[in-house]
């Protein structure tokens, strides 16, 4: 009984100190945003001011918010558009080799971005679009589209072919039985693309610091970074906070609009095989 209790006890200490360490740098975010002399320690302020969240609404910080939901809403839209009609075709076509093609898609996401930062940054100067959103989005696409495709072939997986007979029988075009059964049915599947993608596009640094270099197409999260400035005395730790917090926000409401369809799309990755 004792030494259940004392079990009991360390386990519940554990518990408390992790999430005492996950929540600190959320806590000081929101205190931090509202103090009028923010430093790195968690304050609750006296006198809480807004002033900063009315400064992310003008000038640069607001032109890194549009960016960045420019650049992570257009990523979506593509990711979800190739990997539906890329899926659909690796799920209902049987060809030789489908299954090595299969595992090279996957793998070919186990290389880091890191390595990929000169070739892709030689590409963009050859079609020129170095320093432009576009070229980022196409960026974005390509990183994403490997476990997309996985997951888009796996949703479709999970549809029944027969479905899809009957409508052949009733006369219906392949593109009509794409658009008006099986793409409302893949609705698990693309909510799920549509958070990884946008999730993946919203918060990458390392592509954006390399391909982008003027400061008015920054997206927030280079832009985040650049406003540590170069001298620790320079950092306003308010304006910095209420930064971090709007980032936070398109994250959140994103997640909890597809999240009903989304949790149903986690579980199908699919059969190679099919």
């Amino acid at each position: 009984m004792k030494f259940s209790l004392i079990k009991k006890t360390i386990i519940y200490f554990i518990f408390g100190v992790t999430l005492v360490i996950i929540l600190a740098p959320y806590t000081w975010i929101i205190f931090a945003s509202i103090h009028p002399a923010a430093n790195l320690s968690v304050q609750i302020p006296k006198e809480p001011t807004f002033k900063s969240f009315e400064a992310l609404f003008t000038g640069e910080v607001f032109q890194w918010i549009k960016n960045s939901l420019f650049i992570s809403l257009t990523t979506v839209v593509l990711a979800v558009s190739t990997s539906g009609f890329a899926g659909y075709a690796l799920s209902r076509m049987a060809f030789k080799g489908k299954g090595t093609l299969m595992y090279g898609i996957l793998l070919s996401r186990i290389i880091p971005n890191t390595l990929l930062v000169v070739p892709l940054f030689s590409m963009m100067l050859m079609m020129n679009l170095m320093d432009t959103h576009s070229g980022l989005v196409l960026v974005f696409v390509g990183l994403a589209t490997p476990l997309n495709l996985w997951i888009m072939k796996g949703s479709i997986d999970n549809i029944p072919m027969e479905i899809e007979e009957a409508a052949m029988i009733e006369g219906a075009s392949k593109l009509k039985r794409f658009f008006s059964i099986i793409f409302p049915l893949m609705r698990p599947g693309l909510a799920t693309v549509s958070m990884m993608s946008f999730m993946s596009s919203w918060s990458q640094f390392l592509m954006p610091l390399i391909l982008i270099s003027s400061k008015s197409k920054y997206p927030i999260s280079v832009g985040l970074f650049s406003a540590f400035g170069t001298d620790p005395g320079e950092i306003d730790y308010s304006l910095l906070a209420a930064i971090c917090f709007i980032y936070l926000i398109p994250l959140i409401v994103f997640y909890f609009s597809v999240k009903p369809s989304m949790d149903k799309g986690l579980g199908s990755m699919g059969n190679i095989s099919r």
